[in-house]
């Protein structure tokens, strides 16, 4: 509409949880080919069936590893 303002959204949700692997922290380091935790296939109504990003992970006391993400749907959920 001339005349008044515009919001433009660029918008890629195809953000995956992934990991690098390397002998020392100063490298090299070496991608591997396919995600830790990817988007879920199986279910289009699930909470991460578009995104998984931003993962943070810490041992717990039992010594099981817990992992917490953000996740995006498809249907807002």
């Amino acid at each position: 509409v001339p005349g008044k303002a515009k919001i433009n959204w660029v918008h890629r949700n195809n953000q995956r949880i992934g990991v690098s692997v390397a002998d020392n922290p100063n490298g090299p380091w070496t991608r591997l080919d396919t995600p830790v935790l990817d988007i879920n296939h199986d279910d289009e109504n699930a909470y991460d069936a578009l995104m998984t990003s931003n993962p943070s992970v810490c041992e717990m006391k039992d010594g099981k590893i817990l992992m917490v993400y953000k996740a995006v749907g498809k249907k807002n959920k």
